[in-house]
């Protein structure tokens, strides 16, 4: 834009303000990051429990969302030119129930790992491909257990996410849901997968009082966060006596094209 003719002549045209400035704030948007990037963090730990009342609390977005303002559409269309949109990933669950294992059976199922922790509810570990492929042998050889298949999502990086499998029943006390429900936040760090999970699992059970009644109970509820190997999984096994059981995570990155 140039302003009107003066003697005969022009003045030659100013920039408008409205274009400066945004980019201006890009310029210091690229080189904030660029300088974020090559930053090295310091890497979590392999193994993390965290309260189920406070399982994303402390999780904070990736960079640079966490600086980007909601409505700003073109610095998340910027970030999206510059970097990509979010990796996808398929988190896939399994349960299995171990009410008809002795305690001696689930020992040999499930011995100790390389990178475990374990605490008065649940033991949880992490497991690396050549330990999930075994695990996966043992359970083809065990006719007692009784695996469900758990829910599955495709999901993108640094998103929270939540898939659930359900069904209500008429208990004493009213309609009650049953299933398992878990929330997830995963991201990639090299070659292994950074999952927080918030884990819930619950089933149906007759009531004490009543064989024809049917009640709901907890067998799960935790929250933790866990670097995942490759091809390889976590494992939490709960140590409820009466209605023990396990549940298997595994998380599967889209191949470089």
């Amino acid at each position: 834009m140039t302003e009107p003719l003066v003697d005969g002549g022009t003045v030659a045209g100013r920039p408008r303000r409205s274009k400066v400035l945004p980019a201006a704030a890009l310029m210091v948007f690229v080189t904030v990051m660029i300088v974020l990037l090559r930053q090295r963090t310091v890497p979590p730990p392999a193994i993390e429990f965290i309260p189920t009342t406070n399982v994303f609390a402390n999780v904070p977005l990736p960079i640079p969302d966490r600086w980007i303002p909601t409505k700003w559409g073109w610095l998340w269309r910027t970030k999206a030119f510059l970097f990509g949109q979010p990796r996808s990933v398929m988190l896939e669950s399994l349960i299995l129930r171990l009410d008809a294992t002795s305690a001696g059976q689930r020992q040999e199922i499930f011995p100790k790992t390389n990178l475990q922790a374990e605490r008065d509810e649940f033991r949880l570990c992490v497991l690396s491909e050549p330990e999930l492929r075994d695990l996966r042998r043992r359970l083809r050889t065990v006719s007692d257990l009784q695996p469900e298949t758990g829910p599955r999502m495709t999901t993108a990086e640094g998103m929270r996410s939540v898939m659930s499998v359900s069904q209500t029943i008429s208990t004493p006390a009213g309609p009650r849901t049953a299933g398992a429900q878990f929330s997830f936040i995963a991201r990639r760090r090299n070659r292994d997968t950074d999952l927080t999970t918030g884990a819930l699992i619950t089933r149906v059970v007759p009531t004490p009082d009543d064989p024809r009644g049917l009640d709901v109970v907890t067998n799960v509820a935790a929250g933790f966060r866990v670097q995942i190997p490759a091809d390889g999984a976590a494992l939490l096994i709960s140590k409820d006596r009466q209605h023990p059981t396990a549940v298997l995570i595994t998380a599967q990155w889209p191949a470089k094209k």
